[in-house]
């Protein structure tokens, strides 16, 4: 028809493209939106969990440190034995103290790593590595808890009549002034510290504390191994 208006393809076409670009845009805007908050969510959770495995690092080096001194001075008592009348009776107190009263248990820091775990959010750290050492250190801790359980459990069961023996008097505790600080043990619980009994008793606490060394120690390499791969991953934010 001649008086037929024309279709204006052109302008047409111009705006269904305006309008799709528009669309691809919004699209690519709420990616890129929500792609920086995963990102700041991500290193929020880095920062956080390097802050709590730092504290984790430092808990248990001590525990090690004093486990270690429990296991040398039951090593001591139990291949040397106590010579009655030539060791310092503070001496014989300190070696008292670490074999029958001392223990050590390690309570790690877990509220940060456990929320992650728990919230799915594990799934946000970019760093497969990373992923794969912060899982796994849920059942290296197991392996510990556990072993100091059977310690604690074996100490309680069998020190108690043993350590009934000792006569401390006034004692302060090693650490708590920073320096360990005894009272003289009495002759009779120093003639304790030599008999047989005494000394079977710290090679067995040997054993336990040995054993619980053995777990400590992995579960430090494992720390420090997070602690790496964190600071790695929170320099690149």
């Amino acid at each position: 028809m001649a008086g037929a208006a024309q279709v204006p393809w052109l302008r047409i076409g111009a705006e269904s493209a305006a309008i799709i670009t528009s669309i691809l845009l919004a699209f690519s805007i709420d990616t890129w939106w929500d792609e920086r908050q995963e990102r700041g969510e991500e290193a929020d959770i880095v920062a956080d969990l390097l802050a709590e495995f730092r504290e984790n690092r430092e808990l248990l080096q001590e525990s090690i440190r004093l486990h270690a001194r429990y296991r040398d001075a039951a090593k001591q008592l139990s291949e040397r034995g106590v010579v009655a009348d030539e060791i310092d009776p503070k001496e014989a107190a300190r070696v008292a103290f670490n074999v029958f009263q001392a223990y050590q248990t390690f309570h790690s820091k877990s509220g940060v790593l456990d929320s992650v775990l728990t919230s799915g959010k594990l799934d946000l750290l970019s760093d497969d590595q990373l992923r794969a050492l912060l899982s796994s250190w849920p059942r290296a801790l197991a392996e510990l808890t556990e072993q100091e359980a059977v310690t604690v459990e074996w100490l309680v069961a069998t020190h108690i009549a043993l350590a009934s023996q000792l006569n401390f008097g006034l004692v302060i505790p090693p650490d708590v002034l920073g320096t360990e600080s005894f009272a003289d043990l009495d002759q009779a619980s120093i003639e304790f510290l030599s008999s047989t009994e005494a000394r079977s008793y710290a090679g067995k606490r040997v054993f336990w504390e040995q054993a619980t060394l053995r777990d400590a120690e992995p579960l430090l390499e494992l720390i420090g191994e997070i602690v790496q791969a964190l600071e790695t991953a929170n320099d690149g934010f």
